[in-house]
């Protein structure tokens, strides 16, 4: 099909169209449509969409080719088809055919019927468009192996011409399950989490931990690209996210073996982003944590920071090998967020791969003697950043 017939694209919601009840199914529906259409509309075009259930209709997109491509970044869709409309009539059907078999170099067609909301035999339809076309063009009818395999949905008495479908990238719609604070480092394994957790509806607001002057300036400048490249990602219009200046005062105040410093500094910033979700609304945090990636992240640890953390954590990329986060982050276009940034120098000489029980319950009277002391570095120290800037 040439891109210039193209007068619609036909998107197919994903998972939740046929898993959820009515009500839920409906409320993600809409939300759906609306990411599609803000992030049309951020990206500098004017879209006419129309909700036709279980299907969303894009119509005269232009150019075609960059809707294509946005969508395939918006979580809740299936597939979609770039396609040709008309009135559900024998004639108007059998003219598109014509056009599109004449403009491809083929020797066997397919043509399969979607009926929708229809009242109609496809089969029946389906053989007689087959033979109309056959006799007029020469072409055969290949049922099992096509050189063209064309696509007739019909809705709402009109039909939708299609040749091929697009996979898009699954999920639910963003948003719909609330949100979630991302503590994000600047690094490939917190953005890539972040963008999971989208895909699962959850709407992510990112934050930062400066630790300046223990960690480079470069740590932060990634940290910003991290944020730009996260709202790619975001279907609506904007994105607020955060980076808390001077992170690393609590730590110094704890009384604390050496050997725990990297846990501490873990469980502080989970403080911080707890305290940053309650106070927007948010249910929990998430972060790019992976077993056994370093000292902080073992088993051990983890399951010492989740009992630390005031909200629930959550860590989608905590059983992912090293490669498969960065081979999941460069199709998700982070490539450059894989680069070094220096070493923390409050990284001990020996961190602890194991806390104690003795060293957890000191851990947690510590923290929460500096308790106050987070509060008032987040008071004074959060700086707000809105996407598009």
């Amino acid at each position: 099909m040439l891109e210039c017939e193209w007068n619609t694209i036909l998107v197919r919601p994903g998972e939740f169209m046929v898993r959820l009840g009515s009500w839920s199914r409906k409320y993600m529906f809409h939300r759906l449509r609306e990411s599609i259409e803000k992030r049309l509309i951020r990206e500098g075009f004017t879209p006419k969409i129309v909700e036709m259930e279980p299907r969303i209709i894009i119509y005269e997109p232009k150019p075609a080719a960059e809707v294509l491509d946005i969508l395939k970044h918006i979580f809740g869709i299936s597939s979609f088809s770039p396609a040709i409309y008309v009135d559900f009539t024998f004639k108007d059907l059998i003219k598109v055919i014509e056009s599109i078999v004449s403009a491809s170099s083929i020797d066997s067609i397919a043509i399969r019927i979607h009926r929708g909301d229809a009242n109609i035999s496809s089969r029946g339809l389906a053989r007689e468009l087959s033979d109309r076309i056959s006799r007029a063009s020469g072409v055969r009818i290949d049922l099992e192996r096509p050189d063209l395999e064309i696509s007739i949905e019909i809705r709402n008495d009109k039909a939708f011409i299609y040749t091929y479908e697009i996979p898009g990238p699954s999920g639910l719609p963003y948003g719909v399950e609330g949100c979630l604070v991302s503590l994000v480092s600047g690094g490939m394994d917190s953005a890539v989490a972040s963008v999971l957790a989208m895909k699962r509806g959850i709407k992510i607001i990112p934050l930062f931990a400066n630790l300046y002057p223990y960690w480079s300036r470069k740590a932060v400048d990634r940290a910003l690209k991290s944020f730009e490249l996260i709202y790619k990602w975001v279907p609506w219009d904007n994105m607020k996210a955060y980076i808390i200046k001077d992170a690393y005062k609590p730590l110094l105040s704890l009384k604390i073996p050496a050997n725990i410093r990297c846990i501490a500094c873990k469980a502080i910033m989970h403080r911080y982003a707890s305290k940053l979700a309650g106070r927007i609304g948010c249910h929990g945090i998430v972060t790019g944590e992976a077993v056994g990636q370093v000292a902080s992240q073992t088993l051990n640890n983890m399951s010492a920071l989740t009992m630390l953390s005031p909200l629930p954590i959550y860590r989608p990329v905590a059983f992912m090998d090293k490669l498969e986060i960065i081979e999941i982050g460069r199709k998700m276009g982070f490539s450059q967020l894989n680069i070094s940034v220096g070493e923390c120098k409050l990284r001990p000489d020996h961190p602890s791969i194991s806390i104690t029980d003795k060293e957890l319950s000191l851990l947690r009277n510590e923290l929460e003697r500096i308790d106050d002391l987070i509060t008032r570095v987040l008071d004074n120290n959060l700086e707000e950043i809105d996407f598009p800037e």
